[in-house]
């Protein structure tokens, strides 16, 4: 938290930014990110043939939306983007070349966060290597949690910590706990 705030980054409850801006907008963004999701995996299950995504049951895809909205966004947003942004652009470059940086640190973080997921669908699909996934799967892995990155962290930018855990939040309820009971 110290290190966003001097990067600027808006506060918690930062008074700059209106309860639309941390909590309804992020809402909104979470519930078209999860419809994002659920077209993407309908249509690319049907070219890496191993059917839709698995979701966790219900209540336990309410909690898990909950643990990842906040623990994965601790993680790849508020530490992985703050620390690298600090330390490039403010230590490296002398507060020199924020905007580049930050959209350079926000691809490493959003593919830390694809590939944390691997792990994961390794042991569901039961595969012993990397080299097992197939390639149109990893498509799809790096595709949605690219884009739920992408927009957290701008989110993150451009209205705090609480707008990012949202978007991430939104997402996953709409994704996992609405979508994942119906399949």
């Amino acid at each position: 938290m110290f290190l966003s705030h001097k990067l600027g980054f808006a506060e918690i409850w930062d008074e700059k930014v209106s309860n639309r801006q941390r909590f309804l907008t992020p809402l909104a963004a979470g519930i078209f990110i999860g419809l994002f999701f659920i077209v993407s995996d309908i249509l690319l299950s049907l070219i890496h043939g191993l059917g839709r995504l698995p979701h966790p049951p219900f209540p336990t895809s309410l909690v898990a939306s909950l643990a990842a909205g906040i623990g994965e966004e601790l993680i790849f947003r508020l530490f992985f983007i703050s620390f690298w942004l600090w330390l490039i652009s403010y230590v490296i470059l002398k507060k020199k070349a924020q905007q580049p940086v930050f959209w350079i640190v926000t691809t490493f973080s959003a593919l830390t966060f694809a590939f944390g997921h691997l792990p994961s669908a390794m042991f569901i699909y039961h595969w012993t290597s990397f080299g097992d996934i197939p390639p149109m799967f990893l498509v799809e892995i790096i595709l949605l949690n690219g884009v739920l990155s992408y927009f957290a962290a701008y989110y993150f930018r451009q209205y705090g910590f609480l707008a990012a855990v949202g978007v991430h939040f939104w997402t996953d309820i709409v994704w996992h706990v609405a979508w994942g009971t119906m399949g």
